[in-house]
């Protein structure tokens, strides 16, 4: 089925019902894996946890074979799958079998390289000549802005969570975070998906995915795109749930949750300020605004991984958390030129659904490095820290003390 390019696409004139049928009718001719590929694969999945648990030599040797037979088995098959989609096209028509080269090769309509200087960006002094030159030099400096400096604390913490990983491979049965998800949930999910949003690199929209029918929902959680913003809001929606049940954020954290809004931090902060108005000698209060520059590109994997643990989060959600933020990389677009692909070392996806509630959680251990006589309000990377006592001085040293310990936090 080639894949059309198409600029826009105007859904109002779109025919749903014969796109749901259409659908349906193409899932039913997607067979399934076989049984003797699902052994294989569930064989090698043995092996591999096996091996994490006792990484002997003899474990190690049928781990490789076992992923050798997988692969063979996973090459005959589509071997197969091309020879039965190449017996279906029909020899006169030659323009059916140029699309299909198109879109193998990805060939896309490129526009004419801007060959003028941009005089916007420079390096070491040069203007960037090309609108190329530009996006590779906005992705280099982004690269190197990803990556963090680690201490002994810091390394400890990144073998820790490995640990943690291999360990989470085979979770406990009667657990939330290894259910199926269920289409209840899917549907929940669909109900907040933007059919306006921009799709991916896959060109599936959102209007699409609203009108899948029954089988293709079943079909559809593979991590690509806006399919991949669907399977986000399923995880957000079942583990900020359990979050939630068992009251394991921060009263004081209201970003991103529902039914709480930046006025109850105002609230709070100005309540408190009259309550000590109030007392007799009046207290002083003396407060720090704080706004963390780059919040969300500064998020540390190892230690997110690691704090999601710590509140209960463990089994195939922690290690679907870890792979979700491993070994991301980007490009930059510039002027409709895109840049080299760059590996980012650090922080969550920009306007991924997942990123705010990952970020959330990273931020709910600040609690912790809260003094007794400080109060604290949170909006996401918002801060404000505030300190009341008769004497000015000390209020002053209590909230000096705390931006210290702010600083030297992990």
């Amino acid at each position: 089925m080639p894949v059309q390019n198409k600029s826009s696409w105007n859904f109002r004139k779109a025919d749903w019902p014969k796109f749901t049928s259409k659908l349906e009718e193409f899932c039913d001719l997607i067979k399934p894996c076989s049984l003797n590929n699902m052994e294989l694969i569930l064989e090698r999945d043995a092996l591999c946890a096996e091996v994490q648990s006792n990484n002997t030599e003899d474990n190690r040797r049928k781990y490789v074979n076992s992923c050798q037979k997988v692969e063979e088995e996973i090459s005959l098959c589509k071997r197969q799958k091309w020879g039965d989609f190449c017996a279906t096209l029909d020899p006169r028509k030659t323009s059916q079998h140029w699309n299909i080269i198109k879109t193998l090769n990805n060939r896309v309509s490129q526009p004419p390289q801007d060959a003028q200087e941009t005089n916007s960006i420079n390096r070491r002094g040069k203007l960037a000549c090309t609108n190329s030159e530009s996006a590779n030099i906005l992705a280099e400096f982004y690269a190197n802005n990803s990556k963090l400096a680690f201490s002994k604390t810091d390394k400890a913490t990144r073998k820790t969570t490995r640990r943690l990983i291999k360990g989470s491979f085979k979770p406990p049965k009667n657990n939330i975070f290894s259910y199926i998800f269920t289409i209840e949930e899917l549907d929940s999910a669909l109900l907040k998906l933007d059919p306006k949003k921009a799709p991916g690199a896959d060109l599936i929209f959102g209007s699409m995915i609203q009108h899948f029918g029954e089988k293709a929902k079943r079909k559809s959680i593979s991590l690509t795109s806006t399919l991949c913003k669907l399977m986000e809001r399923m995880i957000h929606s079942r583990i900020m749930n359990w979050l939630i049940r068992g009251r394991n954020l921060h009263f004081y954290q209201t970003a991103y949750r529902a039914h709480h809004s930046t006025v109850d931090q105002l609230f709070y902060l100005c309540q408190s300020i009259i309550d000590v108005l109030q007392k007799k000698p009046h207290e002083k209060t003396v407060a720090v605004f704080l706004d963390l520059s780059s919040a969300f590109d500064c998020v540390w994997r190892h230690k997110l991984v690691h704090i999601a643990h710590e509140v209960g989060i463990e089994g195939h959600a922690l290690v679907w958390i870890n792979d979700f933020l491993r070994n991301r990389h980007f490009s930059v677009r510039f002027n409709g030129e895109l840049s080299k692909t760059h590996r980012t070392y650090a922080g969550v996806p920009q306007g991924s659904v997942l990123s705010p509630f990952l970020f959330l959680l990273y931020m709910n251990t600040i609690d912790a490095y809260i003094h007794k006589s400080t109060k604290i309000a949170r909006y996401a990377d918002d801060i404000a820290i505030w300190s009341t006592n008769h004497d000015l001085k000390t209020s002053q040293k209590f909230l000096n003390f705390q931006f210290e310990r702010h600083c030297n936090m992990g």
